[in-house]
């Protein structure tokens, strides 16, 4: 238990080390001619994405809605709207990256919680 006269403020300050930047490729789309273009995501997704995550579905108790935003704030607006654009996106395949976002960002979520 923390006694309260040891308490210190916890400094908050960006991270610029090469690890926080780190992403890793998601999902790729290849066009007519076969350039894929890669999608990613962050390899070590602040923590605040997974909070945001959760206080979206504690305050609208929507999955749908926390999930849109879950994806959103991992690929980025230009990712989340490439797969969004993607006419041939089938059911497994968006499954299979809603669960790798989940996944990735609620990885630091419990690493602090201890689980």
């Amino acid at each position: 238990m923390t006694n309260i006269e040891d308490i210190k403020p916890v400094e908050l300050k960006t991270d610029t080390t090469p690890d926080a930047k780190k992403r890793v490729t998601i999902f790729t789309i290849a066009d007519a001619e076969g350039k894929k273009t890669e999608y990613t995501i962050p390899a070590k997704p602040r923590p605040n994405i997974a909070l945001k995550y959760m206080w979206t579905l504690k305050t609208t108790g929507n999955g749908d809605t926390a999930a849109a935003q879950l994806l959103e704030d991992m690929l980025g607006e230009e990712g989340y709207m490439a797969l969004m654009a993607w006419d041939d996106l089938e059911v497994e395949q968006f499954k299979n990256i809603l669960d790798i976002c989940k996944d990735v960002s609620m990885g630091g979520m419990e690493e602090a919680m201890g689980n």
